[in-house]
């Protein structure tokens, strides 16, 4: 059932290149692999450069405030969904930054430091090919974009008293393997 491929696809191309001015960008990044869950990582000369991105929403939308990377990657299971904001202003005409993975396969949330994320590919660990996709900087005008300290206003999480009677539900979805058929997923829920 699941398939990690040694490739990783970007809107249709294996390792596109990107190019971009000096600005921040708005990117909508979407894991859609079935079984691979990845930890991404921006790179230039193989250092990290994870504080050129803010994640500003979800799969649920904007978040209530905008968020830094965590310092190993942005973790991203499947069908799950960040939108980002990456700040390439400040780099010359000609910088390259490179997006790889550092995420096993399958992966078992064990830390991979952004630091050694030049040397992630491990076909042992699936990841043969770490590299997702690269940005080439191009002249254009420089701008930087200020980001709200607010940016969802429309949300606010229900008080306790408004939860307490809620019914709660738990839901399993098992992964069972069947001799000589295909393996087949149930949902469980009480």
């Amino acid at each position: 059932m699941e398939a990690f491929p040694p490739f990783t696809v970007v809107n249709g191309k294996v390792w596109p290149l990107l190019e971009v001015q000096p600005s921040t960008y708005r990117f909508r990044v979407l894991n859609g692999s079935n079984a691979r869950t990845y930890r991404l990582v921006l790179l230039r000369d193989g250092e990290p450069e994870l504080n050129r991105i803010t994640q500003i929403g979800t799969d649920h939308g904007l978040l209530r405030t905008p968020a830094r990377v965590p310092p190993d990657g942005l973790v991203l299971a499947s069908a799950e969904r960040a939108d980002l904001l990456v700040d390439f202003s400040g780099l010359e005409p000609g910088s390259e930054l490179t997006l790889v993975n550092t995420a096993a396969a399958p992966f078992d949330g064990a830390p991979f430091p952004a630091a050694n994320a030049r040397g992630a590919a491990d076909p042992g660990l699936m990841l043969p090919y770490p590299h997702v996709m690269s940005f080439r900087v191009v002249p254009g005008p420089v701008t930087r974009r200020a980001i709200p300290g607010e940016l969802a206003t429309d949300y606010r999480p229900p008080s306790p008293d408004a939860l307490a009677g809620a019914p709660r539900r738990t839901i399993a979805l098992i992964e069972r393997e069947l001799e000589g058929e295909p393996n087949m997923l149930t949902c469980a829920n009480s």
